[in-house]
């Protein structure tokens, strides 16, 4: 869900590079690579204006650690640089592309709040171990006083965030009478 919104975030966007450069961002694709998430970027770039223009097109590649945020209670991403291919390449094409611009707006537009989420997961894992049958005259009760986000990691399918879960379980087993 967050790789999708990311995606929209950023899709579709036109920035101002100034002297007559315009970088108009298409697609945005998320993926994992490694501990990174990477970000396969559509890009136009036009400069100058009317018969003197020119027009490059070409996907470039981004990478970012997303990071945890405890305190604001949010998911960033760190570390956001192009890699090493599409820096190289950029040098030769069109090196304007390469200016920060295009990192800081991917970096602005990649921060998710999770306190609603979190609120929620608590209300559902509370609501979860009031009373749940686990086998056959086996019965775990339990409360959740608290959900707390610890971190997050890239896996091959997206982000993973690994929560905490502050409060009391028992279970209960009656056995069946014979």
């Amino acid at each position: 869900a967050l790789n999708r919104r990311l995606e929209q975030e950023v899709s579709n966007r036109s920035l101002s590079m100034g002297d007559e450069r315009i970088l108009r961002i298409g697609k945005v694709s998320v993926s994992a690579n490694g501990s990174r998430l990477a970000f396969a970027v559509d890009v136009e770039a036009l400069e100058g204006a009317g018969i003197f223009s020119t027009r490059r097109a070409g996907t470039v590649y981004i990478l970012g650690m997303p990071a945890w945020d405890a305190k604001r209670q949010v998911i960033r991403l760190d570390s956001v640089d192009f890699d090493k291919g599409t820096a190289a390449g950029l040098v030769r094409a069109a090196a304007w592309i390469g200016r920060p611009l295009l990192l800081e707006t991917l970096r602005q537009a990649a921060v998710f709040s999770l306190s609603g989420p979190a609120a929620e997961a608590s209300r559902t894992l509370g609501r979860f171990l009031e009373k749940q049958e686990i086998g056959s005259g086996l019965t775990l009760r339990g409360t959740a006083r608290q959900v707390v986000l610890d971190s997050v990691a890239v896996t091959k399918d997206g982000l993973a965030l690994l929560v905490r879960l502050e409060g009391q379980a028992s279970l209960e087993w009656i056995p069946a009478s014979r």
